[in-house]
């Protein structure tokens, strides 16, 4: 099935106009009358991707590397009264790497970060590492659309995140529908999902674990979703519900406004959770768990950069916690490489700056990390992490290419066990990525 796919895409990109397009350009297509030209004024767009990834950790500790290339190949038809398909599949090799089979003798643990460029599920497998991402049905009228299948979407908690080789992925309903000029209200019921850096597609109720390979008691047949947007002048208000059968509920609340000519920028976010599991052995989040989490951000703009100090504070009542096999949370203070999943009374502050050149764009960030220790001997771990990311796009022959550079380390200010140090802390890691779009 996977490869059938491939092969349609290939043939598709051979006798359609490449076009850089999104999803949502078949609004601006002229109308057509016919199958064939329903296939035929469709779109194809994709990207090739060389990624190098590598880990220096501290003392004795193993340290990795990875070099892959890979890329993905989409179809979008156009729109015949109403109706779209579309359809994306990608495709992972590796060049070279370290052994990611190699369990670190120190800390008896697998490399991270380079087995996310590959099959995270089996280091070993270097060979079937293709997916089919996308493949859905569309109806729009208007502004609005509702659409079946399996796609990707972009809320503060499932989202795509494409910052590996394969994103996140989810399959179900999915309806966005503009109530006013400026409401727009999102909802869906998904069934399956495909994680990040995960070859194969997992039912719902089989999705809780993967990435921890923790056996939950949880077997939730679906999550269903609602948000609803609101944008005013200045002023932008979301909320959004995620609700999983007999797991959790989550609530996530946003305003951001513009001030001061619209140099400045405010912004506040409260999460609260809930859980609905009775209590039993590896429940994921027990009924009696009721947390929360804040955030607040103050940017400002300048000429050429962007500069913004982020605080964030989870509170007392329980972990904070959102399966990581859908999505990454997209609090202010995140940054890459830095999560707050499954922390609690946990207080993080962070200082973001990017700076644009032309085609040169940098962005730096400092995370501020204080959090509960489980160590009697110590009260609280505090953790400094830096970033680094540059990002540079070419153009003449080079159209469509650009080139990144991540860096990111992060320091304990407090005596750290190497077992508990292995991609933890102390630790410099380089990702250099070249992307070319077409």
């Amino acid at each position: 099935m996977r490869l059938a796919l491939v092969v349609l895409l290939i043939g598709l990109s051979k006798t359609l106009p490449a076009m850089v397009a999104p999803a949502d350009s078949a609004l601006k297509k002229a109308e057509v009358h016919s199958l064939k030209e329903w296939f035929d004024h469709g779109t194809v767009h994709g990207n090739i991707r060389s990624y190098f990834m590598g880990t220096i950790n501290q003392g004795p500790l193993d340290n990795h590397y990875a070099k892959v290339l890979g890329g993905s190949l989409a179809y979008h038809s156009a729109n015949l009264k109403g109706f779209e398909v579309g359809v994306k599949a990608l495709a992972v090799f590796k060049l070279l790497s370290s052994d990611l089979a190699d369990m670190d003798e120190n800390s008896l643990k697998l490399p991270k970060y380079e087995r996310q460029l590959l099959d995270w599920e089996d280091p070993h497998n270097h060979h079937d590492m293709d997916r089919v991402d996308e493949l859905y049905l569309r109806y729009r009228w208007k502004n609005n659309y509702v659409q079946v299948g399996r796609m990707e979407i972009k809320t503060p908690l499932v989202n795509p995140q494409d910052g590996r080789m394969k994103p996140y992925g989810i399959q179900g309903l999915w309806s966005k529908v503009d109530v006013f000029s400026n409401t727009s209200v999102y909802t869906g019921v998904f069934n399956a999902a495909a994680p990040r850096s995960i070859v194969q597609w997992y039912k719902m109720e089989d999705l809780l674990g993967t990435y921890s390979q923790m056996a939950h008691s949880n077997k939730p047949e679906f999550l269903a979703i609602g948000g609803i947007i609101m944008e005013k002048q200045h002023l932008q208000f979301q909320y959004w519900n995620f609700w999983m059968e007999n797991t959790f509920h989550t609530s996530w609340t946003q305003a951001d406004a513009s001030l001061a000519d619209e140099n400045m920028e405010l912004g506040l976010q409260w999460v609260h959770q809930d859980g609905l599991s009775a209590k039993g052995l590896n429940t994921y989040m027990h009924q009696d768990q009721h947390n929360n989490v804040y955030a607040i951000r103050l940017g400002y703009h300048l000429p050429k950069n962007f500069i913004s100090i982020n605080y964030l504070y989870a509170d007392e009542n329980g972990d904070f916690t959102f399966p990581r096999e859908l999505g990454r949370e997209q609090f202010y203070t995140t940054i890459p490489r830095l999560r707050i999943e499954g922390l609690q009374n946990t207080h993080v502050t962070t200082l973001k700056t990017s700076y644009n050149w032309h085609d040169l764009q940098v962005e730096a960030g400092l995370g501020h990390v204080v959090r509960p220790s489980f160590d009697q001997l110590v009260e609280t771990r505090i953790c400094d992490q830096l970033d680094v990311d540059v990002e540079y796009q070419f153009h003449d022959f080079l159209k469509g290419m650009d080139i990144r550079l991540l860096y990111v380390f992060r320091k304990p200010w407090f005596d750290v066990g190497l077992s508990e140090a292995y991609y933890q802390y102390n630790f410099h890691h380089f990702n250099l990525i070249t992307n070319i779009k077409f």
